[in-house]
């Protein structure tokens, strides 16, 4: 710190506050000048490990999919609590400059559980303090960011198994339209399905919605209006929530559930086993992805080697009062 100090002219206190983390006082340029005359010398500051971890969701996929996240969340603090570090949770603006922003002090971060896409600059301020990060239900290509991911495109696979085996050949499916990648993918395993299976390819019965109750009953009643006079035995949903719009949507229409069309649906929230009738669903096992994270993310604070990690959790269909036999079978 007096090598960096003296040739840059700023005090030795200057120093220790920037490479510390403690910035609020320092000007932009001064800081700059510091970190890059460090980088040239060689030198790299001891990194102080806090005793927090850090869970960082977007609020807008929160408020959309509590649901779902919540027991990812529950699993991780459980495990968080066995190590004796303090959870802190954030479902606000990803950017934790901003307004609201997540109010996380960087000193005492020991690492950082994030979800969802949105979190470009705070990973790069997480990287340049050298703490440790775990994604869930999503990933950063090219970055070596250790990763728990759903094995969505297996799932959606399991789903027409179902109904393949139920003797479903005309299968809808209504996708969904968040920025991530488990609409994608789950779309592509309904590809494979159709493939795998023999079900129609037909455009008219496939369709998009935003992942709620009332987009799933919106989606569903397009698709009724287009199919005409052959709407589909099944219809397999992106999610739990647009799978009840949809039984919605198609009991509003007159329809049986499961005589005249199954419904299934993906995650298996609570809800799914309280609607009438229950819901067949994709069953993801949300609290072992909280629990792997935060596993995952104390394995890089010990320190210990480990080439980057991509955990794919498996899935399994769940059958419930939804789906059966199409009528003349």
């Amino acid at each position: 710190m007096k090598e960096i100090a003296r040739s840059l002219g700023v005090s030795i206190a200057t120093v220790s506050r920037v490479l510390s983390g403690s910035e609020d006082s320092v000007s932009d340029d001064v800081r700059r000048a510091i970190r890059e005359t460090a980088d040239r010398l060689g030198y790299r500051p001891r990194r102080r490990v806090g005793r927090t971890i850090a869970f960082l969701i977007d609020g807008e996929l929160f408020n959309v999919s509590s649901l779902f996240y919540s027991n990812i969340i529950s699993g991780a603090e459980k495990e968080v609590a066995l190590h004796r570090y303090y959870f802190q949770f954030s479902a606000g603006a990803p950017e934790d400059s901003s307004p609201g922003g997540p109010p996380f002090k960087f000193n005492d971060l020991a690492g950082a559980i994030l979800i969802g896409a949105s979190h470009a600059d705070f990973i790069l301020r997480l990287r340049s303090r050298r703490i440790p990060i775990v994604m869930v239900d999503y990933w950063v290509p090219t970055e070596d960011i250790d990763t728990i991911l759903v094995d969505n495109v297996d799932g959606i696979m399991r789903a027409g198994k179902h109904l393949a085996e139920l003797g479903h050949r005309r299968v809808a499916y209504i996708s969904g339209t968040i920025d991530g990648i488990s609409s994608p993918e789950r779309r592509h395993g309904f590809s494979r399905a159709q493939a795998a299976f023999g079900f129609a390819e037909d455009a008219a019965l496939v369709g998009e919605c935003p992942e709620s109750i009332s987009g799933g009953f919106e989606a569903m009643g397009r698709m009724l209006d287009r199919a005409g006079g052959e709407p589909p035995t099944a219809v397999i949903a992106y999610n739990d929530m647009v799978a009840i719009g949809a039984m919605d949507a198609i009991k509003q229409r007159g329809l049986v559930i499961p005589d005249d069309i199954s419904v299934v649906g993906f995650d298996d929230i609570s809800l799914s086993a309280e609607v009438t009738p229950p819901l067949t669903t994709v069953q993801v096992p949300k609290e072992l992805m909280g629990k792997l994270a935060a596993e995952t993310l104390f394995h890089s604070i010990a320190g210990s080697p480990h080439a980057t990690r991509k955990i794919l959790v498996p899935t399994r269909v769940v059958p419930r009062a939804s789906t059966g036999a199409p009528r003349g079978r």
